[in-house]
């Protein structure tokens, strides 16, 4: 086995997937000859994802794809020169052509199709509002409404610095975004029912804000000081400034909030997940199905919420001694539940739903269906084994990295990605890919290999070699217990390879020191590699073992000693640092559990 230390090294790729489609996305192109494309398109003038776009590959017979809550599409296993179309309503058609010679992440910011009128009398307003043909209003003049104001459309409403007195209310069900802009203000009360439409907001508004419908993607408000009232449902809200108030009704339900900025009341009548909590200052909690990444200053209603981090300061982790390890594979079935560590071929309380994409001959890719969070990826494209590298995000990411997601269909992952995910119990837990293997011919052999860590959990202890087992010539495996510091094997055959078994993931850093008794050589290096199989990837399993070559012993049956070496054993050696094995979170075992390891070998 190479070195750890000296294997070829990792580019490390923070791939922030707010999940666009199924749980995640990301992985390597599968062939040498092509490439996998990821457009975003935008809205100009917002900067805002253009939900709902229409992305088409033109002449390649591929499906065309519609924009997520991102503004992402992707696109796999392309090459050449291609061409994009990309399409929206309210927006100007744009094309674009895309040499595919790697992974390509392109961004398409698309222009609204404006027929721009500026008003300066109620007239002016009305007659505006009244033509099907105007897509922007900009007010250059304060305004007092003589009745409330009613829009049919998705007609971008530009205050300027000017004030609109009235109320004001948008009511179609056209799909597509909606901008309301300006640094003036709405003196009065705004409603909005546009179940197809996306809300991009950055008026003051001096009433409450009423959101009836709208699409199940996002509105995005950038004022501090408004109030609102949302009664619609699997709408995604985010409030850049916070907010005065908001209120989710009764007739609500299934919400997602994002705060980034001081919310004064929040008051919660049916469910909706909350992130950013810890800027509530008073929350009132009403219904079942409310989530909190964090506590507000202030808790009370009838009912008790989840809170995912009890204390953002000192949330006092429960320890364990090292992440779980799973192995699924099609034979045993599809569905994995994070709690019990279990795997079943029929749908229950598992979290999870694996799915296997056949690529050319190989089972290479894997999906996780009906989950919401984020991927972190590594490109194993550029060889193996930094694993400092490798672990970073493993190591690194915590709860505030998770971001809650639509939940479509399944697409691609790869190894050594990161995942972070909500478990059916509410739990943050976070996926360690080591292996996806599996070929055409042996449909049930198809199997992913991950490690997990529910976020409330730490592990700082190192790992533990649990057993050494001797195998010989025979294949006959051999398990010694220690005593007084010796493991002792005492065998009439030849011994071949010794194992190590963990109680958890470790990869190997030190070699140990290997004496063939009255030899009259000094020790020589004993380097350990991961026994893979089904027990991990290349660099990281459970298992580890070394040859043990007997080859030109005289006489054959001579004693050997394994221990740890000293010192100036160590000086030399490139990439040491210092420790036998470590564990997935860089817990290191640097003292052995035994002080040598004597395989005897004797006549029989």
């Amino acid at each position: 086995m190479a070195k750890a230390g000296a294997q070829a090294r990792f580019l490390i790729i923070v791939i922030v997937v707010s999940f666009l489609s199924g749980c995640f996305g990301g992985g390597g192109s599968s062939s040498s000859n092509t490439f996998n494309l990821t457009v975003t398109v935008l809205d100009d003038a917002a900067k805002q994802p253009a939900v709902g776009a229409v992305v088409e590959v033109v002449g390649k017979g591929l499906a065309v794809q519609e924009t997520n809550a991102n503004g992402k599409v992707t696109f796999l296993k392309l090459a050449g020169s291609i061409e994009l179309l990309i399409k929206a309503p309210g927006f100007s058609e744009q094309t674009q052509t895309v040499l595919m010679s790697k992974d390509q992440n392109v961004t398409v910011y698309l222009t609204a199709k404006v027929n721009g009128v500026v008003v300066e009398t109620n007239e002016n307003l009305a007659a505006a509002v009244a033509d099907p043909t105007v897509t922007k209003i900009t007010v250059v003049e304060d305004l007092v409404l003589y009745q409330k104001l009613v829009i049919d459309r998705p007609v971008r409403l530009d205050l300027h610095d000017k004030t609109l007195t009235g109320d004001v209310e948008y009511v179609f069900d056209e799909s597509g975004s909606l901008q309301l802009t300006g640094t003036g203000q709405i003196d009065g009360n705004l409603i909005v029912n546009a179940p197809h439409a996306s809300i991009s907001n950055n008026l003051r508004v001096t009433g409450v804000i009423s959101i009836l419908a709208v699409a199940s993607q996002t509105w995005n408000d950038y004022q501090s000081g408004n109030e609102y009232v949302v009664s619609c449902k699997h709408a995604r809200i985010k409030l850049y400034q916070g907010a005065a108030a908001i209120h989710f009704t009764e007739s609500g339900g299934d919400n997602v909030l994002f705060i980034d900025g001081t919310v004064e009341s929040f008051i919660a009548d049916s469910s909706v997940e909350v992130e950013g909590a810890k800027h509530i200052v008073h929350a009132t909690v009403n219904a079942q199905g409310i989530v909190f990444d964090y506590p507000p200053a202030k808790i009370d209603g009838s009912e008790t919420p989840e809170i995912i981090n009890s204390d953002p300061v000192d949330p006092q982790p429960q320890e364990i001694a090292g992440p779980r390890f799973a192995t699924v594979s099609k034979r045993d079935g599809a569905y994995f539940d994070f709690e019990k560590g279990e795997t079943s071929a029929a749908p229950g309380e598992a979290d999870l739903k694996l799915t296997w994409v056949q690529i050319g001959n190989e089972y290479t890719l894997i999906g996780f269906e009906n989950c919401a969070g984020m991927q972190f990826g590594v490109n194993p494209n550029l060889g193996g084994g930094d694993l400092n590298l490798i672990l970073q995000q493993f190591r690194t990411v915590t709860a505030a990295d998770w971001r809650p997601s639509e939940t479509l269909e399944a697409i691609q992952l790869a190894p050594y990605d990161t995942l972070i995910l909500k478990t059916n119990t509410g739990r943050l837990v976070k996926v360690f890919i080591l292996e996806i293997r599996g070929h055409w011919q042996h449909d049930d052999a198809a199997a992913v290999d991950f490690i997990y860590l529910f976020l409330d959990e730490v592990d700082e202890t190192p790992p533990e070699i649990e057993s050494v087992t001797l195998v010989t010539e025979s294949s006959a495996r051999i398990t010694r217990p220690i005593q007084a510091g010796v493991i002792e094997f005492e065998i009439d055959e030849d011994p071949e390879r010794i194992y190590f078994s963990f109680s958890e993931v470790v990869y190997s850093n030190r070699p140990l020191a290997r004496g063939d008794i009255n030899s009259g050589f000094p020790p020589s290096q004993l380097w350990f590699s991961a026994n893979a199989g089904y027990l991990g990837s290349p660099y990281l399993a459970r298992e580890f073992g070394a040859g043990i070559s007997v080859y030109g012993m005289s006489p054959s049956w001579s004693v050997i000693e394994l221990s740890g070496g000293d010192e100036a054993f160590y000086e030399d050696l490139p990439n040491d640092h210092g420790f036998f094995f470590a564990d997935i979170f860089g817990n290191e075992l640097t003292e052995l559990p035994f002080d040598k390891i004597v395989i005897k070998r004797v006549e029989p």
